[in-house]
C-alpha cells in the first residue's frame, strides 16, 4: 500500500511540474515561491505531527477514500485543462468559456501542498537531532529550486506544447488509475 502511495505522489509531482511548465517564467517562479512560503508557514505545525499519526492516517480506509476523491478531482481538473487546450479556439467564446479557461490556466494543483507537508514531516523523522527550523529552511529553498528548475527543464526538454499536453493527460490518467487501485488495496 505504501508503495502505491509513493508512486501516486511521484505522478502528482510530475503532473504539477508539467502543468507549471505552461506558465511563463515568472509564473513558474511565483508558484515555486508560493509553495516555498507555504512550507515555511506550515513548519511549526508539522513539528507537532507524529509518524504513527501519519501512518494510521494512510492505513485508514475512510481517509484513503477521502484522499482518493481529492486526487481524482484534481486529476479531472488537469484532464479538463488538456481538453480545453485542444478545444477549438473559436473567436466567439462566451463569458462562461473564458472564465473556465482562465480558472483552468491559473490552477496549478493544490495536492502539491499536501505532498510537501507529508515530505516535510518525513524529513523531520529521517533526521533526528537536527533543528526543525533548519530542516524547514533547507527544504523550503530546495523546493523553490526544484520546482523552478524541474518545471523549466521539462518545458525545455519536451518543448512542443501539444506533446507536453499529451504527457500531462496520460500522467493524470495514471493518477486516476492509481487512485482507484489505492482504494481497492485497503
Amino acid at each position: 500500500m505504501e508503495h502505491i502511495i509513493h508512486l501516486l505522489i511521484g505522478f502528482i509531482v510530475l503532473s504539477f511540474l508539467l502543468k507549471t511548465g505552461f506558465y511563463p517564467r515568472w509564473g513558474i517562479w511565483l508558484s515555486a515561491l508560493v509553495y516555498t512560503v507555504f512550507l515555511i508557514c506550515i513548519g511549526p505545525w508539522a513539528t507537532e505531527q507524529s509518524p504513527t499519526e501519519i501512518n494510521s492516517l494512510l492505513a485508514s480506509a475512510p481517509h484513503i477514500l477521502t484522499l482518493s476523491v481529492y486526487v481524482t478531482l484534481e486529476a479531472s481538473i488537469m484532464i479538463a485543462f488538456c481538453f480545453n487546450c485542444f478545444a477549438d479556439t473559436s473567436k466567439q467564446r462566451t463569458l462562461f468559456q473564458r472564465t473556465v479557461t482562465y480558472i483552468l490556466n491559473f490552477y496549478p494543483g493544490l495536492l502539491m501542498a499536501g505532498i510537501l507537508t507529508y515530505l516535510l514531516i518525513q524529513l523531520f523523522f529521517a533526521f533526528p537531532g537536527v533543528s526543525f527550523g533548519l530542516i524547514t529552511g533547507i527544504s523550503s529553498v530546495a523546493v523553490f529550486i526544484l520546482i523552478s528548475g524541474l518545471s523549466l527543464l521539462l518545458k525545455n526538454i519536451v518543448g512542443e506544447r501539444k506533446l507536453r499536453l499529451e504527457i500531462l493527460f496520460i500522467t493524470n490518467l495514471f493518477i486516476v488509475l492509481l487512485s482507484v487501485v489505492s482504494t481497492g488495496s485497503n
